[in-house]
């Protein structure tokens, strides 16, 4: 990446349980990997991605630092409820920033406008079809210009998946990324 600024990539669906903090870590980890400087911002009061990092204390209270070390290389998290950081102002110290968003509709419009692509996991249940649908219209109110790429999960061989993958590909052509 040679840009100036830190790519700006949101995980945001108005569903819970569809993977968002699985799909942000995972994708942090391959870009750190990859040697980008690498942000993940846990916007989710719940703490997963801490816990899922393994840097929750067992009594479930977040580190106090505002930027914090994860022990990997090229990878550190700032956790929710940390000091109020802009997302243009860390820009200028990472190469990619990935915001882990809650189903919260406040958190979703505050964060969307800033992200370059925005991340809609998709559990391939009715539910989360409408979780699809309902995060496209936080979108389309608050982002103009974010490349919006839809990642099915949670998926198994049922009918019921390939009948709502075939429906999520059909509804939303050249959104949906390949199995």
């Amino acid at each position: 990446m040679n840009t100036d600024k830190a790519l700006i990539v949101a995980v945001a669906s108005q569903k819970g349980g569809v993977a968002k903090t699985t799909a942000t870590v995972t994708l942090a980890h391959h870009m750190a990997l990859a040697g980008h400087r690498t942000l993940i911002v846990d916007r989710d009061t719940q703490l997963n991605t801490l816990f899922a990092l393994g840097l929750q204390s067992d009594d479930g209270i977040a580190p106090e630092a505002a930027i914090y070390e994860t022990g990997r290389d090229n990878l550190q998290v700032l956790p929710a409820g940390s000091a109020d950081i802009s997302l243009m102002d860390l820009a200028d110290h990472f190469d990619v920033i990935l915001v882990d968003t809650p189903p919260n509709n406040f958190v979703q419009q505050t964060t969307l406008p800033y992200a370059d692509v925005i991340i809609i996991p998709a559990s391939l249940e009715v539910f989360g079809l409408n979780g699809v649908r309902l995060t496209m219209d936080v979108i389309s109110n608050v982002s103009a210009g974010a490349q919006t790429w839809i990642l099915p999960t949670i998926y198994n061989k049922s009918s019921l998946h390939k009948k709502n993958l075939a429906k999520l590909t059909e509804l939303y052509d050249g959104d949906v990324a390949p199995k």
